[in-house]
């Protein structure tokens, strides 16, 4: 008996824990709409989607550290389009069936809670609308804001969360002339239709909140409020803790800030003079460098491929390369065994499963054990290219074709890790201090492309083909040197697979491809980063957002 009671017990504690579980109220969707005004001034509109139970008697919004703005025009209104009595100074002591369609304020020593009844439970929708003087402020060289739209620590948090910010008299924002930023929470911030849109990929926790900061042309508003600083000085608090870039301000911004620096003539004609500075660095750093140049057989800087890229990256001008050292570490991998090309029996997936369709036999590449055994195979970037292969391969450490592709359509960051340390940089000054290391790439380089110069080619050379092929493809010149090699030594094909791999046209190649659209694919998420953090729109910062206004901690239920 005792037994069957101490079961009921619990049966009947889990249903009450069910039941109290269910009855909770959930905040389904938050819509905060900001209309900006002419005059810096924004009527906000909160438009909240909730299952209401029988906890609580009130709503509540907080507003704090508004920095001199004030807020006004305070309404409500439910689904049913009632519109709610403004009783001024709200009671929160009062009953919930007081407080029914009923709203107010609390005035507090750092800001606001603006307040109105539960009323009845079920699914209900609330619409709140105030105004904040002075939003937007003057900068000298933009106007805009830093603003917590939704704060931390509501009760309940929203499931889903948009701030959508307009431009005045209904006019659409331009996109020269907005750059935005977000912060506090998982999601994104873009220019959609004209309007600044920020909204959540997830649920908010208690600790997320969500931060906009807009930064406008003159002309686009007329703030009253002036601040005495540039636009930066917002920008720079609001960046620290968080992922957007620190990139240095350029020389044209500068002058911009601090015009008195230099004289007029100086601001339209230096950078062109800094850029023909550069240029002619660049052409006397190239021209020394092959001066007398012979040639040379061992690999440059101990067999280092991302210092070999830098020296010929130094002496050129434009775009740098830093695909073709991504492919000749590929082939490196392969040279020293870390990775094997074998035949595997597909099992096929998808579509062709359903179909029925047979698998087939296709190359694939296979992980093998990375031995670090010289400085050329101990790189860092190596180590994360092979770590990338190995992740991509999964459990079973076979690489079939496209998994790769695939892989690293789902891990953008960690190729955006693997690209900034693949872009080891050197300068043309760093480069006139090493310049004998630096003419032995040339010297290398020039020795690949002489290779059917030389008439004779010893056994130790021979051994050396399979860097050779590395640094062919470092340089862009593997097809026609993996062709010289075989009229001088067809024997070579039994003595490496890689170049037997490559002359067959077998899957090696396709790895290389698959590596350099890796390549691109980082290439693009960096400079997507880059505008990202330049205002163009993206995703959000988890972190900063310091230096906002309004916003605080609380508000939901009570």
């Amino acid at each position: 008996m005792c037994s069957r009671s101490k079961l009921l017990t619990a049966a009947l504690l889990w249903m009450v824990g069910t039941i109290s579980l269910w009855a909770q109220s959930y905040l389904n969707k938050l819509n905060v709409d900001v209309e900006l005004q002419e005059n810096g001034d924004a009527i906000i509109t909160e438009t909240r989607r909730m299952d209401i139970d029988t906890d609580g008697s009130e709503l509540y919004i907080v507003i704090g550290n508004l920095n001199g703005s004030k807020v006004t025009d305070f309404s409500v209104s439910d689904e049913s389009g009632k519109e709610y009595v403004n009783v001024g100074d709200w009671n929160s002591s009062l009953s919930r069936t007081e407080k029914t369609e009923k709203c107010g304020i609390i005035r507090k020593s750092d800001g606001y809670e603006l307040c109105w009844g539960l009323g009845m439970e079920g699914e209900r929708i609330y619409t709140a609308q105030y105004r904040v003087t002075d939003l937007v402020r003057a900068y000298n060289d933009y106007d805009g804001f830093n603003y917590m739209f939704v704060t931390r620590n509501m009760n309940p948090s929203p499931e889903q969360a948009t701030v959508t910010i307009k431009a005045p008299n209904g006019e659409l924002f331009e996109e020269e002339k907005v750059r935005m930023w977000s912060f506090g929470y998982e999601g994104e911030i873009n220019l959609e239709a004209g309007e600044v849109v920020a909204r959540t990929n997830t649920s908010l926790d208690t600790d997320n909140s969500m931060i906009v900061m807009l930064q406008l042309e003159k002309g686009v508003v007329n703030p009253q409020i002036k601040v005495d600083a540039p636009f930066e000085t917002l920008k720079d608090k609001a960046f620290e803790g968080s992922d957007y870039g620190t990139e240095d301000k350029s020389f044209i911004q500068t002058l911009k800030d601090e015009p008195s620096m230099l004289i007029p003539i100086a601001i339209l004609f230096l950078p062109i003079l800094l850029i023909l500075y550069s240029y002619n660095r660049i052409r006397k750093l190239k021209k020394d460098a092959k001066k007398d140049l012979l040639w040379y057989r061992d690999p440059p800087y101990d067999g280092n491929l991302q210092k070999a890229n830098a020296v010929l990256n130094a002496c050129k001008y434009g775009k740098k390369n830093y695909r073709n050292v991504v492919s000749a570490s590929v082939l490196r991998l392969i040279r020293i065994g870390a990775l094997g090309v074998e035949e595997h029996y597909i099992e096929p997936t998808g579509l062709s499963k359903m179909l029925g369709r047979q698998g087939e036999t296709k190359k694939c590449i296979v992980i093998h054990p990375l031995v670090q055994n010289d400085q050329a195979t101990n790189t860092r970037m190596l180590k994360m290219l092979y770590e990338l292969f190995v992740d991509a391969a999964g459990s079973d450490g076979i690489l079939q074709p496209k998994e790769f592709k695939h892989f690293i359509k789902r891990n953008t960051d960690r190729l955006i890790d693997f690209m900034k340390e693949v872009k080891y940089k050197m300068s043309v000054k760093d480069c006139r201090k090493d310049m004998e290391r630096v003419r032995q790439v040339f010297g290398l380089k020039k020795y690949l492309e002489d290779f059917t110069l030389a008439n004779e080619r010893s056994m130790s050379e021979v051994s050396l083909w399979g860097e050779y092929l590395v640094y062919a493809e470092l340089f862009g010149c593997a097809d026609k040197i993996r062709e010289e090699m075989f009229k001088l030594n067809p024997e070579f094909l039994k003595m490496d697979k890689m170049y037997e791999a490559l002359f067959n046209n077998d899957v090696v190649p396709e790895t290389l491809l698959i590596a350099a659209y890796g390549a691109r694919s980082a290439e693009r998420a960096i400079s997507r980063q880059e505008m990202r953090s330049s205002g163009f729109g993206g995703s959000s910062s988890i972190g900063g957002g310091g230096g906002f206004s309004g916003g605080g901690s609380g508000g939901g239920i009570r």
